[in-house]
């Protein structure tokens, strides 16, 4: 992980988020609108936009990412079409993926 002594890293250094308990995590709040979260991470590219349970139809997800096909944001909505839930994956050393 990181760079080898001597070795210059160009891997972007990833923002800490600060995980609020029922309210928010990072930028993202509970409760937010798809494009609300969307607002909130001008810099991210979205990736996909999926049905995350096929028992309930309604509950959808949003992929983004800041590099292209590099997952490194979930966020699930309710029926409501509300935030519900997120997920901000780790980045893997470039030399791993």
């Amino acid at each position: 992980m990181g760079s080898r002594a001597g070795e210059a890293t160009t891997e972007p250094v990833r923002p800490a988020w600060v995980l609020t308990p029922l309210e928010s995590v990072g930028p993202l709040r509970f409760g937010m609108s798809a494009n609300e979260v969307r607002a909130a991470l001008p810099e991210a590219v979205e990736l996909s936009l999926f049905s995350a349970e096929p028992f309930y139809p309604e509950i959808y997800g949003l992929q983004l990412g800041f590099h292209p096909a590099v997952p490194a944001v979930y966020a699930y909505f309710e029926g409501t079409g509300r935030l519900g839930s997120s997920a901000w994956l780790p980045t893997l050393p470039t030399d791993r993926v």
